[in-house]
């Protein structure tokens, strides 16, 4: 799995590796994929390789490196960046790094391990989207339009792999705290996040690795093709919760003992 030194990818790759599975953990940042690992490997067994997700030849390396541990069943391509920037302060290399990560990525990453995947008879590719893939956001249309594109390809996969009986599926995470946006989670104002998400409170990582794990499961054997959103119910409303409804739920979670983590994706 891509993106695995910290966050979401930390995450799914600690609740494969508690379900028994033997887990390739891809990250360009070796320092932090090393402390990853050094701190799953009491769980299960994995191997840490850094790689460019963007560069074509190093994940054909990688793909060469997991065919000689054994292959694939299970590709979750989770790698991403994300940086908030007026449009007329995007210019071509920031465009260019968005989508080479975001986008490319997944691309040449499933690309690379298919053909062996579908000699063996199949199995699951899941693809880290977000809710900025089905519904824009000021300020990001970089990264809206890099998840944009993971939601397309996703579902055009879906079509063309289905008859080597390889399904593909995304997750569409909203507001998440990851190490990627909590200084900005941080400076929010308190009960800020409760004005857009139903929910009341942002999502934890394990959250969002449960769906993706769920979905590269067995458990998920006739879902393709599908955009699995996990965001609190944000994408079910239209604009701002109403004050006496944000207000309720704040009341009920005081009540609960439950916490408000404030902030925007």
């Amino acid at each position: 799995m891509t993106g695995a030194s910290s966050g979401i990818g930390r995450e799914v790759a600690a609740r494969f590796l508690a379900e028994g599975a033997r887990v390739v953990a891809v990250s360009n940042r070796s320092e932090e994929l090393d402390g990853a690992a050094g701190d799953l490997g009491s769980v299960g067994e994995i191997e840490p390789v850094v790689c460019d997700v963007g560069d074509p030849g190093q994940v054909d390396s990688l793909a060469a490196h997991v065919e000689e541990m054994g292959g694939a069943d299970i590709l979750v391509n989770n790698a991403g960046v994300w940086k908030e920037l007026d449009f007329l302060d995007i210019d071509h290399s920031e465009w260019e790094r968005m989508l080479r990560v975001n986008l490319t990525g997944p691309f040449l990453c499933s690309r690379a391990l298919v053909p062996k995947m579908r000699d063996r008879g199949g199995g699951a590719i899941v693809n880290t989207a977000s809710t900025n893939g089905l519904a824009a956001e000021p300020r990001l249309v970089h990264y809206n339009a890099s998840k944009g594109g993971v939601v397309m390809l996703t579902r055009s996969m879906a079509l063309d792999l289905a008859p080597y009986r390889i399904r593909v599926n995304a997750v569409a995470p909203g507001i998440i705290r990851t190490p990627l946006i909590a200084h900005m989670l941080d400076a929010q104002p308190a009960g800020q996040v409760g004005t857009v998400v139903p929910w009341g409170r942002v999502a934890r990582p394990e959250e969002v690795a449960a769906c993706i794990v769920f979905l590269a499961s067995d458990e998920a054997s006739y879902v393709t093709g599908e955009i699995f959103v996990c965001d609190g119910g944000q994408l079910a409303i239209n604009g701002q919760l109403p004050e006496e409804y944000r207000v309720e739920i704040e009341q009920r979670l005081a009540q609960d003992g439950g916490h408000h983590e404030a902030g925007k994706r």
